[in-house]
């Protein structure tokens, strides 16, 4: 029979040992990078979202501005038509319809900064979009001159608050995507 001396077992046990040890490090550190690598990828990920969140909500409000401006124009259009009628005939206010041409614009420039407000994340964006569209509907629609000229009156201020606070949203969302 073998004679098991500390000389013939020891290495063994020391090779055996050492092959775990080196085995259990090499799986922590496998470990270690998987996760490592997961969290780098996760990061990536929520970053090409935020960034593609940001371009969308960056032409969503480039082009809304573009169709508030176009919006009060038909708007001015429309109560210029009015307003030339009425210079005619003064009992004769909105009896005349306005140009085809206008009368569309004024439509798909409703129904274009309706599409585009509800895509904006903002809520003061969306409030202030909504008076400016509630305004120039007065504006276009009101059966007295007397509304639809305050309206008139209204409708620059409003149209400055807006732009001017889409303004602001997009410096922050430009000084955001510089911090990052």
């Amino acid at each position: 029979m073998a004679d098991f001396t500390t000389t013939s077992w020891f290495p063994v046990l020391t090779l055996l040992l050492g092959y775990g040890t080196k085995s259990l490090s090499d799986w922590i550190d496998f470990k270690r990078t998987v996760r490592r690598e997961r969290e780098a990828r996760a990061e990536i990920r929520r970053d090409k979202i935020s960034e593609r969140r940001n371009d969308f909500q960056r032409a969503t409000l480039l082009e809304l501005q573009e169709v508030a401006h176009r919006l009060g124009r038909m708007a001015y259009l429309a109560n210029y038509c009015d307003e030339t009628t009425y210079r005619r005939d003064p009992e004769n206010w909105q009896k005349q319809l306005i140009p085809e041409e206008t009368s569309e614009g004024f439509r798909e420039a409703q129904a274009r900064a309706s599409l585009l407000s509800a895509r904006v994340l903002d809520d003061e964006a969306r409030e202030y979009l909504e008076e400016f569209r509630t305004c120039c509907t007065t504006v276009v629609f009101s059966k007295q001159r007397g509304v639809s000229l305050r309206a008139l009156a209204e409708l620059d201020p409003l149209h400055r608050r807006f732009n001017s606070h889409v303004g602001e949203l997009l410096r922050n969302i430009d000084s955001a995507e510089l911090q990052e």
